[in-house]
C-alpha cells in the first residue's frame, strides 16, 4: 500500500512539473510576441526626415533608451553608421555601404522581430543617389574629354590651313617675278631689234599693253589666292571666337524674357526686375515650386527657373545675340517700395533715394545703412 500511494504521488508531482513547465513556455511565447509587436512599432515610431538632390530619404532612429532588443549594441551602431553615411553623401566624400549592410545583417541574425526594412530603404536610397552622381562625373568628363579633342583638331586644321595658303601665295609671287622678268626682257629684245620707224614704235606700244596685261593677270591670280586666305582666316576666327564665347558663358544662365520678376523668397516679395538676356548664376540649392536662387548684378533672390536658359542661342530674337556673346550683360531695376505712416494726422512716404557715384554707377542706401546699385538709367 505504501509503494502504491509512493508511486501515485509521483505520478502526480511529474504531471503537475508538465503541465507548469508548459504554462511558462506559453506566457514565453506570449511575451516575446508583445515584444515582437512593440519593437516593430518602435522602429516606426521614431522617423526622421532629409532630402538629397531632390530625393526624400526616411530614417528610423530609435533611442538607445527605448531599444527592447537582443541586437542593441548592434542597432545603435547602425544608426551611427547610416549617420556618418548621410555626412558623406552630403558631402560628396568616399562612401562605404558594404560596413552597414554587414551590421544590419548582424541584427537579423540577433533579433529576427526587429524591423530592418527602414534600414534598407534608407542605405538603398543613398546606394541610388551615390551611383547616379558618378555616373553624371562620368558623362562630364567625356564630354569635356570631347570638347577639348574638338579644340585641337580645330587649331590643328587652322594651321595646316594657314600653312598650305601661305605656301600658295609663295609659290605665286615667285611666279609672278619669273614671269615678269622674262615678260619684261622679252619686251626688251624686241624693242631694242625693232627699227626705229612709226612701225616699230607702234609695235612697242602694242606689246607694252600686252605686258600690263599679262602683269594685271598674274595680279587677279594674286588678288584669288589672297581672298581665299582671308576667307579661311575668318572662318577659323569664328570658330576659335565661338571657343571663347564657350568658355566665358559656361558657368552662366541668361534671362530669356524681360523684366524678369526677383522674388526674396520664393512666392514671397518682389525685389527687382531683371532684363532680357542678363547674365545669371544659379546656386546650387533645390528647386522649391518652380523657383530657383539665383545672383544678378551682385543681387541675390528667386526667379522662376523655366524663365531661364543656359545658352545665348535659345534667347528669342529680340535680344541682342551678338552683342551677349561680346560682353557680359546685367541689366537690373530695384523695385521701390514706398511706406506711408500716419502719425496725428500728417502724413510722412518713405521713398528710394537714387545716387550717381563717383564712377557713374547708381546706387541707393538700404536700411542696414548700405549702398545697393541698381540700373544707372534711374539716376537719369
Amino acid at each position: 500500500m505504501k509503494n502504491f500511494l509512493l508511486t501515485f504521488l509521483i505520478f502526480v508531482s511529474i504531471e503537475l512539473s508538465a503541465q507548469i513547465t508548459t504554462i511558462i513556455e506559453i506566457g514565453a511565447d506570449i511575451l516575446n510576441s508583445a515584444n515582437s509587436e512593440k519593437n516593430k512599432k518602435m522602429s516606426g515610431k521614431f522617423l526622421n526626415y532629409d532630402t538629397i538632390d531632390n530625393a526624400v530619404i526616411i530614417m528610423s532612429r530609435c533611442p538607445m533608451k527605448r531599444i527592447a532588443s537582443k541586437a542593441k549594441n548592434e542597432i545603435i551602431e547602425t544608426q551611427n553608421l547610416l549617420d556618418k553615411l548621410n555626412i558623406s553623401i552630403k558631402n560628396d566624400s568616399n562612401i562605404d555601404f558594404e560596413n552597414v549592410k554587414e551590421f544590419i545583417l548582424k541584427i537579423r541574425i540577433a533579433d529576427t522581430d526587429w524591423n530592418n526594412s527602414y534600414y534598407y530603404e534608407e542605405i538603398n536610397k543613398y546606394q541610388t543617389i551615390y551611383y547616379h552622381r558618378q555616373d553624371g562625373k562620368r558623362k562630364l568628363l567625356k564630354a569635356k574629354e570631347f570638347r577639348k579633342k574638338q579644340i585641337q583638331d580645330s587649331v590643328i586644321e587652322y594651321n595646316y590651313t594657314k600653312r598650305q595658303l601661305e605656301l600658295k601665295i609663295e609659290l605665286a609671287q615667285k611666279d609672278s617675278v619669273i614671269e615678269y622678268n622674262y615678260t619684261k626682257k622679252q619686251l626688251g629684245l624686241k624693242i631694242e631689234s625693232a627699227p626705229k620707224d612709226s612701225i616699230n614704235s607702234y609695235n612697242s606700244i602694242k606689246l607694252e599693253k600686252r605686258r600690263q596685261a599679262d602683269l594685271a593677270k598674274i595680279d587677279s591670280v594674286n588678288v584669288v589666292y589672297y581672298e581665299r586666305y582671308q576667307a579661311q582666316a575668318r572662318k577659323s576666327a569664328a570658330q576659335k571666337d565661338s571657343i571663347e564665347v564657350h568658355e566665358r558663358t559656361k558657368n552662366y544662365y541668361f534671362a530669356c524674357i524681360d523684366n524678369l520678376i526677383l522674388y526674396d523668397k520664393p512666392n514671397g516679395s518682389k525685389r527687382g526686375k531683371i532684363s532680357l538676356g542678363s547674365y545669371v548664376s544659379i546656386y546650387n540649392q533645390p528647386i522649391k515650386n518652380g523657383f530657383i536662387m539665383i545672383d544678378v548684378c551682385g543681387y541675390e533672390g528667386y526667379v522662376l527657373k523655366k524663365h531661364l536658359v543656359k545658352y545665348i542661342n535659345d534667347l528669342p530674337n529680340s535680344a541682342d545675340k551678338q552683342s551677349l556673346r561680346e560682353n557680359n550683360y546685367c541689366g537690373y531695376e530695384s523695385i521701390s517700395v514706398k511706406q506711408s505712416h500716419e502719425r496725428s494726422g500728417t502724413i510722412i512716404s518713405n521713398t528710394v533715394r537714387y545716387q550717381r557715384g563717383p564712377r557713374g554707377g547708381c546706387y541707393y542706401i538700404n536700411s542696414s545703412g548700405r549702398k545697393e546699385y541698381v540700373d544707372r538709367s534711374l539716376c537719369n
